[in-house]
């Protein structure tokens, strides 16, 4: 299932004010984007979801807002970082640890 975190890391930023602009600007109800600081956005497709976060950041211009979309397979996920109106995309890249026969149990 998809999934989208908006991810601040300033605890005095009004959340609740961000998700009524972002529920204003994209047309989703609040309750739409209930999960979206915690346990995530699920169960609708935000298709325009970076035209949408490029019109919020011009609301908080001097902000970095980090959008983290989850999707159905790893390829599909990434993060999209935000900064008045801007953007930058970044994949996800995946590692593993060399083996290492101390771990051994």
């Amino acid at each position: 299932m998809q999934e989208y975190l908006l991810l601040i890391d300033d605890v005095e930023f009004n959340r609740v004010k961000l998700k009524r602009e972002l529920s204003e600007i994209s047309g989703f109800s609040i309750q739409q984007f209930e999960g979206l600081y915690g346990a995530g956005a699920k169960g609708f497709n935000w298709i325009n979801s970076m035209n949408d976060m490029r019109e919020l950041s011009k609301l908080y211009p001097s902000r970095v807002l980090t959008l983290q979309y989850i999707g159905d397979k790893v390829s599909e996920t990434y993060r999209e970082y935000y900064l008045n109106g801007r953007v930058q995309v970044v994949p996800v890249r995946m590692s593993f640890d060399q083996f290492n026969e101390e771990f051994l149990n």
